[in-house]
């Protein structure tokens, strides 16, 4: 895949989240009490009983470092 930005090669991959989950909360949000993330998007999620952690598919550039993520 080639980078929107750059133009250089990117590498496909995984953006692994925490034991429970990966979410996606908008900038302008924090976190409540520096830990949850309330009203957030639920991206992926997984438990070590349904066979591992929670993951997004992706690809970095190697040239600026961007990494753009795709849910599945």
């Amino acid at each position: 895949m080639e980078c929107p930005i750059c133009e250089s090669t990117m590498e496909k991959g995984r953006l692994y989240g925490d034991t429970f989950s990966m979410k996606w909360l908008p900038y302008d949000k924090k976190l409540f009490l520096r830990n949850w993330a309330i009203g957030a998007e639920k991206l992926d999620s997984r438990s070590i009983l349904s066979g591992g952690r929670a993951f997004v598919l992706g690809y970095k550039c190697m040239n600026c470092r961007k990494i753009f993520l795709h849910s599945k």
